[in-house]
């Protein structure tokens, strides 16, 4: 899979982020940051893939990391970090 995709991160940004040192994830990580860029264009008004804002990356970022801590569990501590990726999504629905 090609790494960044428009939205101005790339593959390698991600792992870092997540830390991921190893491939075999790579698809299901485009999966899941397509669907919250889906998510951001449908949520945000102005938003542009193609001109992301520092705060947009770092929701993308976050969003991307919670979906893939928690694929295979829920516990209350998760909360917090949705919490946090809603505040910032709100606050981006709202500029």
């Amino acid at each position: 899979m090609e790494q960044g995709n428009g939205s101005g991160l790339e593959l390698k940004t991600v792992k870092e982020y997540i830390r991921v040192d190893y491939s075999d994830d790579d698809e299901i990580l485009w999966i899941m940051h397509d669907a919250v860029v889906d998510e951001m264009k449908e949520l945000i008004p102005a938003f542009d893939e193609k001109n992301i804002t520092n705060r947009q990356k770092l929701l993308i970022l976050t969003y991307i990391k919670e979906l893939y801590d928690n694929r295979d569990q829920m516990t209350e501590k998760d909360q917090d970090v949705r919490y946090a990726v809603r505040s910032m999504m709100l606050k981006e629905m709202l500029r």
